[in-house]
């Protein structure tokens, strides 16, 4: 993270943080309907696999 912020402003670090939000939105909404197609036990995963990664954004914050 250093490395970026040094050539980054803090508002260009912002969006691209943002955008990079957005792409990860996305990514989860397809493996949403991809998992509520699948089945019950796929859509647990998917939902164990969500709170793994809050757990680990919380943790790097």
């Amino acid at each position: 993270m250093q490395p970026i912020r040094a050539h980054l402003s803090e508002g260009r670090l912002w969006k691209v943080t943002l955008r990079l939000c957005e792409c990860l939105r996305a990514l989860e909404i397809g493996t949403l309907i991809r998992n509520l197609t699948a089945g019950p036990l796929k859509f647990r995963q998917f939902f164990d696999q969500q709170a793994l990664w809050i757990r680990k954004i919380g943790r790097i914050k």
